[in-house]
């Protein structure tokens, strides 16, 4: 799913949220973005230490904290965090920041072993007759590696891809992650619950 698509699903999810601040002074601002029937599903709670430059995430879906060490404005926050990749690498603690799945690893590995290493591998190795077979075993061991948060690959797996690239350790890290929805859901949440608030300040000045 592309990142457009993500984020208007993220979009869908909080289409009856209505955003209530709770608190602003010069140091903080709090708000609650919930449905407008009351319910937590989907309910964040935001808080903005603006003097450090912090977002503090909690409720239904999941916990984090981003820190930016500098003085920061809620609408600046809003707009820095459209980039998702920008907004991860400024998250210092979080319940969910990453899922991973076998297929995906597949996927990725393939970016860095190609066909031809796999063959010349099968044909190396006696107990393999093709680079599909090759794979096969691969993919046997990547299964029971992989689980939602986590991919640690077997000594099996290991030992595999060592012959086949023996610099694979810089790059098997980050075979088969992805960004957790939630991240998403997090930064999107903010970013129409001040798109809210800032519409109501102009029909309060209309």
């Amino acid at each position: 799913m592309q990142e457009k698509e993500i984020m208007e699903r993220c979009r869908l999810s909080f289409k009856t949220h209505k955003a209530k601040m709770l608190h602003e002074d010069d140091r903080y601002f709090i708000l609650d973005w919930r449905r407008a029937d009351g319910s937590v599903t989907y309910y964040v709670n935001y808080i903005v230490d603006k003097e450090r430059g912090a977002l503090i995430v909690s409720g239904d879906l999941g916990e984090s904290i981003a820190v930016w060490y500098n003085s920061v404005t809620p609408e600046k926050l809003s707009s820095w965090i459209s980039d998702i990749g920008y907004y991860i690498g400024k998250i210092k603690c979080s319940s969910d920041l990453y899922t991973y799945d076998s297929d995906d690893v597949i996927e990725d590995m393939k970016q860095y072993i190609s066909d031809e290493d796999l063959s010349a591998y099968a044909e190396s190795n006696y107990r393999y007759d093709s680079a599909d077979d090759v794979l096969e075993t691969m993919k046997e061991e990547i299964e029971p590696s992989v689980t939602m948060t986590s991919f640690i690959p077997s000594k099996e797996l290991s030992e595999i891809l060592v012959d086949m690239d023996e610099n694979y350790w810089e790059w098997i890290g980050s075979c088969g992650r992805r960004i957790d929805l939630r991240v998403y859901l997090w930064a999107v949440g903010f970013q129409m619950a001040i798109e809210q608030l800032k519409e109501e300040v102009k029909l309060c000045q209309k």
